[in-house]
């Protein structure tokens, strides 16, 4: 069976313990920021992260006496997972990505599709 204090002659055991003591606050306060973060990044995890295209408000371009309007074409919007850390994923001209293995998106179903084909989506 182990020993509780260090003996009276065991000069770096009483160090320790001495060390011990007096480090007990530090070590919890160190202990409790790591369990916040640890938290903060579970609920991050958990939050939904939205790349659905933004649409502006446009006002109609009077040509002659036609007005043109750009079209607001509305694309299915898929939520998802991928499996694997994705840095700088490309789909489609300009449009650049990066994914995290475990978090949540929901995105248009062309992007959902193109991570799919490559086997990138976790099921």
């Amino acid at each position: 069976m182990a020993r509780q204090s260090p003996r009276a002659g065991d000069f770096t055991g009483k160090q320790k313990a001495e060390l011990a003591e007096k480090h007990a606050a530090e070590q919890e306060a160190r202990t409790n920021q790591i369990a916040m973060a640890t938290a903060e990044a579970a609920a991050k995890e958990t939050e939904t992260i939205d790349l659905a295209p933004r649409t502006e408000e446009t006002k109609p371009e009077v040509v002659g006496e036609v007005a043109v309007q750009d079209v607001d074409v509305h694309e299915p919007l898929v939520e998802f997972r991928v499996i694997e850390n994705l840095e700088m994923v490309t789909i489609g001209q300009g449009n650049h990505y990066d994914f995290v293995q475990g978090q949540k998106y929901k995105a248009p179903k062309r992007i959902y599709d193109h991570l799919e084909e490559k086997g990138l989506i976790w099921h």
